[in-house]
C-alpha cells in the first residue's frame, strides 16, 4: 500500500506496506516500506527519505491527521476534500502551526471547529463555499 501527493511542487510517493518501484525524471528508485521518495518537477532531482506514515496515509484509514502543518497546507487540504475556497485577513495566519488527529468527519464545519479551539486569536466564518479566516484583534 501506498500514497502519491502530486499537489506539491514535489510528487510524494510513500510506500506503507509491500515494495514500490518509482520511475521518476529517466530515475528509478526502490522503495521499502516506511520509505519515501520526493520528485522535484522544477529540477528532475529525485530524493529518498525514512518518514512516519501516519502523515501520509491517514486519509486511508478515515482520518484527519496534520502534524505540525501550516495553516496553509490544512486549508488546502481541506480545500481540495470538502469543495471550499479558503481565503485569510492576514498573511501571516497562514503561518500558524496546527497539531490535528481525528476521524474525518462528514462537515467541514467539526473541523473548523476543532481548528478554532485550539486558539483564540483566529475565527472561521463561512459564507457559501468560502471560508474566510479572520484575525481576532485584541485590544
Amino acid at each position: 500500500s501506498f500514497n502519491v501527493n502530486s499537489y506539491l511542487p514535489a510528487i510524494v510517493t510513500t510506500l506503507c506496506s509491500g515494495r514500490l518501484q518509482v520511475n521518476a525524471g529517466g530515475r528509478a528508485m526502490l522503495l521499502a516500506p516506511g520509505e519515501q521518495s520526493v520528485y522535484d518537477r522544477s529540477s528532475g532531482a529525485m530524493r529518498q527519505r525514512e518518514v512516519d506514515t501516519r502523515d501520509f496515509i491517514a486519509w486511508k484509514e478515515g482520518d484527519l491527521y496534520f502534524d505540525n502543518n501550516t495553516l496553509a497546507e490544512i486549508t488546502g487540504y481541506l480545500s481540495r476534500n470538502y469543495d471550499y475556497q479558503f481565503g485569510f485577513d492576514d498573511p501571516t495566519l497562514k503561518e500558524l502551526r496546527f497539531t490535528l488527529d481525528m476521524p474525518r468527519p462528514a462537515t467541514l464545519q467539526a473541523v473548523l471547529d476543532r481548528l478554532s479551539k485550539s486558539r483564540n486569536d483566529f475565527t472561521f466564518r463561512v459564507k457559501g463555499r468560502t471560508v474566510e479566516v479572520i484575525r481576532h484583534n485584541h485590544q
